[in-house]
């Protein structure tokens, strides 16, 4: 995950391939009440200020700032890429904490139990990443009884578009969510999955290559290995990365693929930073039989209206 985009108000991250740990974490810090103060409001609401549909609102983690700080071991000031599950009768939080979204190995991933819904959380693990790679973007998934997290390991190389960073996905299982295997590559070298899911007893991710140049799609009935199917988006001036399976209820495979476009529409200077909508029928993962009927089909982008999508039944 690349500047933005969080999942909730809290930053994280992991990776791993060459010599990772996984230990228990120190005492888990202390919540606060108060709501996460901002010096601007971006023209939007003023510091301090929740929506009205937000009920409640509180800090979960919180480190210094402090660029001198140990994250392998402690929180630092940059926590992201949160993801939630619920799972055994819990609901189960994992997030990256790290100096800033620069990639390097002093990152770690932090994984944490609540059992009153979410009112409290107790940290049960600390994976740290490799000792050369970043570790970021993890993802839950469950394979029978066990919780799986899913994260992207890369090179601290400074590159746009994450160019040249030898991205391998790896994956990290638990019978308890305290005790985790070490991360076990299970993508490609150049593959970043994002989130996992399941469908009859089949696991789906989407994929970006380093570089972002197109977005594919892998399947997996095991969780473990993983098969490269059906190109979802490739139009590499577009700079497809970061894509959001959804499965419909009439069977469709939604896919909402992020496009960072060119340097200055990145930036904001011109241009929209655009979504773009493809889906396709099962089997989803086969090659397109001719060029007019693709195995992927895309539409729309930009703003959504979804009450005008005509596949959403």
């Amino acid at each position: 995950m690349r500047c933005g985009r969080f999942a909730l108000a809290l930053a994280i991250g992991l990776a791993g391939c060459s010599s990772s740990s996984v230990t228990p974490p120190p005492a888990a810090p202390a919540a606060s009440d108060a709501a996460p103060s901002d010096e601007s409001t971006n023209g939007l609401e003023p510091a301090g200020a929740t929506p009205a549909w937000l009920s409640d609102v509180k800090r979960l983690v919180a480190g210094p700032d402090d660029t001198s700080i140990d994250c392998r071991t402690l929180i630092c000031r940059h926590n992201e890429n949160t993801d939630l599950v619920a799972w055994k009768g819990a609901i189960w939080l994992v997030h990256r904490t790290a100096v800033s979204q620069v990639l390097g190995p002093n990152s770690a991933l932090h994984v944490y139990r609540s059992t009153d819904d979410g009112a409290s959380f107790t940290e049960t693990a600390r994976i740290q990443a490799p000792t050369d790679r970043d570790i970021r973007d993890p993802h839950f998934y469950v394979v029978g009884d066990r919780l799986h997290v899913k994260a992207l390991t890369r090179l601290p190389v400074l590159s746009a578009r994450d160019s040249n960073v030898d991205t391998i996905a790896v994956e990290l299982h638990s019978e308890d969510g305290t005790s985790w295997s070490a991360p076990t590559p299970i993508g490609p070298k150049g593959q970043s999955f994002w989130r996992i899911k399941a469908r009859a007893g089949t696991y789906f991710t989407a994929s970006y290559e380093d570089g972002d140049q197109a977005v594919a799609l892998f399947s997996s009935t095991d969780g473990l290995t993983w098969t490269k199917g059906a190109t979802v988006y490739g139009v590499a001036d577009d700079a497809p990365l970061e894509t959001e399976l959804v499965f419909m209820p009439s069977g469709k495979l939604l896919a909402l693929v992020r496009m960072d476009g060119t340097n200055d529409e990145l930036l904001g200077d011109q241009g929209r930073l655009r979504t773009k909508i493809c889906w396709a029928d099962a089997p989803y993962c086969r090659a397109p039989a001719t060029r007019r009927t693709p195995a992927w089909r895309c539409v729309w982008q930009g703003v959504i209206d979804v009450s005008k999508i005509p596949w959403r039944r």
